[in-house]
Parts: C-alpha cells; sequence; structure tokens
C-alpha cells in the first residue's frame, strides 16, 4: 500500500482567475492587426518575387549566355594518317 497521498486529488482549478468567462469580451492583443500586416507582408513579397522571377526570365530568354565552344571540322582520314606518320 502507498502512504504517499498519490491516490488523493487536488481539485484545485486548472484555469487562472483572470480567464475569459462566457459572455467577456476579449481584450484587444494586437494579435489581428498583426495578421493583417502579415498577410500584407505576404502579398508584397509574392508580387515582387512574381516580378523579378518574370524579369529574370525575359532577360534568360532573349540573351541565352552559352560557352563559346570550338568544335573543330572533319578531318580526312588520309590527311591525318599523313600527319601522324611525319610527326615519328
Amino acid at each position: 500500500m502507498r502512504s504517499d497521498e498519490a491516490d488523493r486529488v487536488d481539485h484545485t482549478s486548472v484555469w487562472p482567475d483572470d480567464a475569459l468567462r462566457r459572455g467577456d469580451e476579449p481584450e484587444d492583443d494586437g494579435l489581428d492587426a498583426l495578421l493583417v500586416d502579415a498577410k500584407a507582408a505576404a502579398k508584397t513579397g509574392a508580387v515582387w518575387f512574381a516580378e523579378e522571377f518574370a524579369r529574370r526570365e525575359a532577360e534568360e530568354v532573349t540573351s541565352p549566355r552559352f560557352p563559346v565552344h570550338a568544335v573543330p571540322g572533319p578531318v580526312d582520314a588520309a590527311v591525318e594518317a599523313d600527319a601522324i606518320d611525319t610527326v615519328d
């Protein structure tokens, strides 16, 4: 048998004394204004991102930058063999 009174329940309220009760009007804590500001910032950011994406896409399409790669023309096998023979 346990003797530390673990089976006893403390019936104190878990709600603070200043908790809202039915019919109470909550005070303005500023969260609604923060939410409006956050939505406006997200909308502004989305518009900026779309404009920047379109600008970069247009820049990329109109002026692609590919590295210059010189491809040698085909060489006749007889000419190549003659060049190899003269080097030896």
